[in-house]
């Protein structure tokens, strides 16, 4: 009897030059390998759910793809005008405050 960590490793090392492959081919060789990196990641957490699928090759390498996809960067607002504190007539004073 195979214990279930030899069984997910024994997957994996099968399913893991097919997805490097995939994933360099497609997205080449840094984020390539992040993606492998993710869905191997996934696979381990989830091997559970992965032993259920029809296509758990496929599944990991939408995986791979999601989790390694570049992440829009915030918006960046240029800083407001300088345009001061606006100057308020009061009764009583003379003169603007801070003059």
């Amino acid at each position: 009897m195979v214990s279930w960590s030899v069984a997910v490793e024994q997957f994996l090392d099968g399913l893991r030059p097919r997805l490097a492959r995939a994933f360099v081919a497609a997205y080449g060789a840094e984020r390539g390998h992040q993606a492998v990196a993710e869905a191997i990641a996934y696979a381990w957490e989830h091997a559970g759910r992965l032993a259920a699928m029809g296509n758990p090759a496929g599944y990991l390498f939408r995986v791979g793809q999601s989790r390694s996809r570049p992440r829009k960067a915030p918006p960046l607002f240029p800083p407001p005008p300088d345009v001061g504190v606006p100057w308020l007539e009061l009764s009583g004073w003379s003169t603007p405050p801070g003059s």
